[in-house]
């Protein structure tokens, strides 16, 4: 799943991504925040969203970050 513009104003951007586990995700939260600054934009704070989430291989279920949302200043 891709990041998704969620929200726009004159001076930010807000991009959600719904995540399942986290420590997997992170690559592309990295791959986010790089493409972002090459764009001119500048990462200010990434807000995590908490809710049911797996937690292991077996995928059981339990609370954590289910979701993460990066908040970008427009150059």
């Amino acid at each position: 799943m891709d990041w998704e513009l969620k929200f726009e104003t004159t001076l930010f951007k807000i991009y959600y991504r719904q995540i399942s586990i986290f420590t997997s995700e992170l690559v592309e939260l990295s791959s986010l925040i790089d493409k972002l600054e090459r764009e001119g934009e500048h990462v200010v704070p990434i807000i995590s969203n908490i809710g049911a989430t797996e937690t292991d291989l077996l995928l059981t279920r339990a609370s954590g970050i289910d979701g993460l949302a990066g908040i970008a200043r427009k150059s």
